[in-house]
């Protein structure tokens, strides 16, 4: 299962604002990817959307889930450990990667980058 959190600006009683968007992405036994859940929550409560999230996951009839894949957001990673456990935990490699590019020097971040 991949989990992401997007982040959308949207209007709402005449204002704008940002809204995160719980994203998961599950892979089933032909080896197709099936959405799973979108969830639209508030960002000024992220790790309490993560929690909610993953319970509205499993009474929808989640399980099965033997790895989730996520960036490093601590609030995620610990809803994850909380809500599915003995579930495998990886941080996303791409996110890992930018994360390694965004705190390299500006002078060895195209070398970073071919590599």
């Amino acid at each position: 299962m991949l989990v992401d959190a997007l982040y959308l600006k949207v209007r709402e009683e005449s204002r704008v604002r940002s809204r995160g968007v719980m994203l998961g992405i599950g892979v089933n036994t032909d080896g197709q990817r099936e959405i799973l859940g979108l969830m639209l929550g508030d960002t000024e409560s992220e790790e309490k959307l993560d929690r909610v999230y993953f319970s509205w996951l499993k009474q929808r009839g989640l399980i099965g889930v033997d790895l989730i894949v996520s960036d490093d957001h601590g609030g995620l990673v610990r809803s994850i450990r909380q809500q599915l456990q003995g579930v495998t935990w990886q941080r996303c490699q791409t996110h890992f990667m930018r994360n390694m590019l965004d705190a390299s020097p500006k002078s060895l971040k195209e070398e970073s980058m071919r590599m």
